[in-house]
């Protein structure tokens, strides 16, 4: 009878550290899961603003001024070159250019079509002839070489933080 105790003791014992080890592993998997759909600084706070009060914001905007903030979008296109750079929907059919704090993430390249939530600086951008060309390049776009491109406000965005949406 005392055999059987100590045995049935040990397999208790055996059993709850393998459960130990299973929820370990599930923890782990959850914070790799975590990582991937997360890029940059955490968000500091779910109550992001849409595309519509987005596009607001950026209307009442000046060139000098900079607002931080939180807001969630769909991901139009994104840099094919590293991940460098995505642009998100606004309303109206506009867009605004987001980059990453000083390139500190990149995002996949694959983001095309899912939302995300980025937190950061909005603000007005004077991009110039140059920097167009550039930008359709990482895009895989070639620009015609007769259109004449001239400097254009767009709306910028250097994001802190980025999380992808499921």
């Amino acid at each position: 009878m005392k055999r059987i105790n100590i045995l049935l003791a040990l397999l208790l014992v055996v059993i709850g550290c393998k459960m130990d080890q299973k929820e370990k592993e599930s923890a782990i998997s959850n914070a790799q899961k975590q990582e991937f759909l997360s890029f940059g600084s955490d968000i500091s706070d779910d109550t992001a603003k849409d595309q519509y009060q987005m596009f607001g914001l950026y209307q009442n905007l000046k060139t000098e001024d900079t607002v931080q903030v939180i807001f969630q979008a769909q991901v139009k296109e994104v840099c094919q070159n590293k991940g460098c750079w995505m642009k998100l929907s606004l309303a109206n059919g506009q867009e605004t250019m987001v980059r990453f704090k000083d390139y500190g993430f990149f995002v996949p390249k694959d983001l095309a079509g899912s939302m995300v939530i980025v937190e950061g600086n909005a603000f007005l951008h004077t991009m110039n002839p140059e920097e167009q060309q550039h930008m359709a390049e990482d895009a895989g776009k070639k620009i015609d070489s007769t259109q004449e491109l001239q400097d254009m406000v767009s709306y910028g965005f250097e994001a802190s933080g980025v999380r992808i949406l499921q």
